[in-house]
């Protein structure tokens, strides 16, 4: 490892955005700041896929790797290539998509680059109806949404117009659902997230061991940068093992309770531009950000 490489890596949602695809003015303008004082030394660690991400890119100055979807993607933003993945291949989304299926337990799928949803499902309403601009900017000449009629038809269908997934995510509206759900990713050894609300869970269910730290060791790796020179920040569940597992780590003050009491040090809130001036603050008391 080059011992002089000292780099941060952001979660997105609740860390830095505050709405689905907005970055407070202060927000950005200490982020890109830090950029321009570490050689653009900061990326981003997120369970969204890259197609929702790329909008970031231009807007905060992303040069390095962008660890997505959770950990089982590492894909350079300048090249669109991968530098790391742990995916699912047709023939093992397909079975696990049957397993689900015989549950009653409603799904969609992802990769990096699309989507596969039902029509009518919340995932509908956001990326079709809502048209957000994180869609908008990666039309290109490529399709990004599929949308089918039934469950039936995504299963049979969607192999044959994407050749991986990286997860499968359940929509679980009652306990008895998410019971059944743990149960069966536990028999099927896969790994998973799981984000709580008042109605209900969405559980994410990726490839065994894949979650943020896994691709962040990934990206450290392809970078030459020692574990204890990266700082992290986030707020969420799927934050945690970056907490348990990297030293430098920073929670925003909106931050679930477990992940503060992980947190190295719990800093501003989101809209406060938390993470950006954290950063530059880091500069100043010696950290010598560089890439």
């Amino acid at each position: 490892m080059v011992k002089n490489n000292i780099i941060a890596a952001t979660d997105i949602d609740g860390t830095i955005l505050y709405k689905w695809d907005e970055v407070s003015e202060e927000n950005q303008k200490t982020i890109l700041e830090f950029q321009k004082k570490s050689n653009n030394a900061l990326t981003l660690v997120t369970g969204r896929n890259y197609f929702i991400v790329d909008f970031l890119v231009e807007k905060l100055n992303i040069k390095l790797p962008i660890v997505c979807s959770n950990g089982s993607s590492v894909i350079d933003p300048i090249t669109k290539k991968y530098i790391s993945k742990n995916h699912f291949e047709k023939d093992e989304i397909y079975e696990i998509m049957k397993r689900f299926y015989e549950t009653g337990i409603g799904f969609v799928l992802h990769n990096d680059f699309r989507a596969h949803i039902v029509k009518n499902d919340a995932w509908y309403s956001q990326f079709v109806l809502n048209k957000s601009e994180s869609i908008l900017l990666n039309q290109e000449n490529n399709k990004v949404i599929y949308v089918y009629d039934s469950l039936k038809e995504m299963i049979e269908e969607s192999i044959n117009n994407d050749n991986e997934f990286v997860n499968i995510v359940l929509d679980c509206d009652n306990d008895k659902k998410i019971k059944i759900a743990n149960e069966l990713i536990k028999k099927l050894d896969l790994q998973s997230v799981q984000f709580n609300y008042p109605d209900g869970a969405k559980i994410e269910v990726y490839k065994k061991n894949v979650c943020k730290s896994y691709g962040l060791r990934n990206l450290l790796n392809y970078l030459q940068v020692d574990e204890d020179n990266l700082y992290v920040f986030g707020d969420n569940v799927n934050d945690i093992c970056m907490f348990e597992d990297f030293k430098n780590s920073y929670a925003v003050e909106n931050a679930i309770p477990e992940l503060k009491k992980l947190a190295k040090e719990i800093i501003k809130n989101v809209r406060d531009g938390a993470v950006g001036h954290k950063l530059l603050n880091l500069i100043k008391d010696g950290i010598n950000f560089n890439i």
